[in-house]
């Protein structure tokens, strides 16, 4: 391992830290997102001790900031990045993989003439779905900044 690859490890280390602290600050409940816990795992057949969902959530958060990139995983909220790793351990699949395939596979179909309507289209449905969640959480469905439909120039 090089001099460079040292300093993103310390940084990735870092950025990962910050965002479990910031985690812990974050009540547990449905205001917060914070719906899944470890009881959900242990209730589907993943019998892991709160220092072994510690130690998954460090694996998870470092693997998004990896493969992600650390501005792209600082952006996300804390509650956010802990519920999309409980929701990948209860259905056992690769947490960053998910986040990657949905880029790259939106990305792919956006640019192709033929598929870019129906890429657009999947990406409204997925902002309905998430406009859903919020008002389920009894929060105001906001807009994704960027989000569908807006042009940013």
């Amino acid at each position: 391992m090089n001099s460079q690859d040292n300093l993103l490890s310390d940084i990735t280390r870092k950025v990962v830290l910050l965002k479990l602290h910031e985690l812990n600050q974050t009540p547990v409940g449905a205001a917060s997102g914070r719906v899944l816990t470890i009881d959900d795992l242990l209730g589907n057949g993943h019998a892991l001790s709160p220092e072994q969902l510690q130690k998954a959530l460090i694996i998870s958060f470092t693997d998004i900031a990896e493969r992600l990139g650390i501005q792209f995983f600082q952006s996300l909220p804390a509650a956010a990045l802990e519920q999309f790793t409980l929701m990948s351990i209860l259905r056992n699949e690769d947490c960053a993989g998910l986040l990657k395939s949905v880029i790259n596979s939106f990305m792919l179909t956006y640019m192709t003439q033929a598929t870019a309507d129906g890429a657009f289209g999947h990406l409204q449905g997925l902002e309905e779905l998430r406009k859903q969640v919020a008002v389920s959480r009894g929060h105001s469905p906001k807009p994704m900044w960027p989000h569908a439909g807006q042009t940013v120039q």
